[in-house]
């Protein structure tokens, strides 16, 4: 059995202590606090387990914690956010549960870049305070319990490239009539990756997304599957330039087929309800990876230009048999 001593104190000058995937037990002792030295604390994908000391508090120089993927339960403490010399905090993959406002209140690292706490217990709302951090890079609260709106404040974050709030229960702003989000997020100009999946926003995407001084040139992957989403795909999705990833499955989404979306993976599968026929300029975009249309009402025959996507690797078009390109079917 392997754990870490209390005498870890005694290493006075210790300024990196990285030990993930060694199958460590037990908790982490609380003297780890008297190391003032420790600038980065990485115990990663072990089986530690416990409450998260508060003593951690106390390392007055610490610019990277890594918890990740071990048994740690019980509330985050307070003392943490009290570290102004955090740049990434990682506590994903574990079994903590409470409500972060109290801890981040006014106490968030303005040097922050990664705060990653998906996949835990935790619940309440997203603090407006977190967009104190202005470094921040990462930001995945994926596979908890938060309620309530992202407050609008997220998009002073200039900085951020991932953004992931997948499989939570947020909601749109209340006195908003689209998805509120969306919009802010478009004017983070640096913005990557951005995971709303799995909760139940239950409005309609906005109508000048992406267009004017919203435009974003860096987005490269959304996905908002399952989002209970409806009413039609705005065009301006389209002046996402760099798009290559869009899933918007798994929601309630009608009208006219797009004709210009993600350059290489497109998934718009699973109960939705776009009619009409697939424009044939759609066809143009020769470098699709993926597309899943199965479970819609589009008409028409498929065109022909199906037959010159040679990248493509995934291909889901369940009930569109009768309407197939006679050269790709033979009967």
């Amino acid at each position: 059995m392997r754990y870490l001593s209390k005498e870890i104190e005694k290493l006075s000058n210790l300024q990196e202590f990285i030990v993930f995937e060694n199958r460590l037990t037990g908790t982490i002792p609380p003297s780890i606090g008297n190391i003032s030295t420790l600038e980065n604390f990485v115990v990663k994908d072990n089986n530690l387990d416990g409450n998260i000391p508060p003593e951690i508090g106390k390392l007055s120089s610490l610019k990277g914690l890594s918890l990740k993927s071990n048994n740690f339960s019980g509330k985050v403490p307070s003392t943490i956010f009290n570290i102004s010399t955090l740049q990434k905090f990682d506590l994903g993959s574990n079994n903590l549960f409470g409500n972060l406002q109290p801890g981040l209140r006014h106490r968030i690292s303005p040097s922050l870049e990664e705060l990653i706490l998906s996949q835990n217990q935790f619940t309440g709302t997203i603090p407006s305070c977190i967009s104190n951090a202005s470094q921040l890079i990462k930001l995945d609260l994926g596979t908890n319990m938060f309620s309530g709106h992202v407050p609008s404040e997220i998009e002073n974050l200039q900085q951020l490239e991932y953004f992931n709030i997948q499989y939570n229960q947020i909601t749109n702003e209340p006195s908003a009539n689209e998805l509120s989000l969306l919009t802010s997020l478009s004017k983070c100009k640096n913005l990557k990756m951005v995971g709303l999946s799995g909760n139940p926003f239950n409005t309609v995407l906005p109508n000048l997304l992406g267009i004017g001084n919203n435009k974003s040139l860096s987005l490269e992957w959304l996905d908002a599957s399952g989002c209970h989403l409806k009413g039609r795909i705005p065009s301006g999705i389209s002046n996402f330039i760099n798009l290559i990833a869009l899933g918007l499955n798994d929601n309630k989404l009608s009208g006219s087929f797009p004709e210009t979306l993600g350059r290489r993976l497109l998934r718009l599968q699973d109960s939705n309800f776009f009619t009409s026929s697939i424009p044939l300029g759609f066809w143009n975009n020769k470098d699709i990876l993926e597309m899943g249309l199965s479970s819609n009402l589009l008409s028409g025959a498929l065109s022909s230009e199906i037959g010159s996507m040679h990248s493509m690797v995934y291909l889901n078009l369940s009930d569109f048999m009768d309407l197939f390109p006679s050269h790709l079917i033979v009967s």
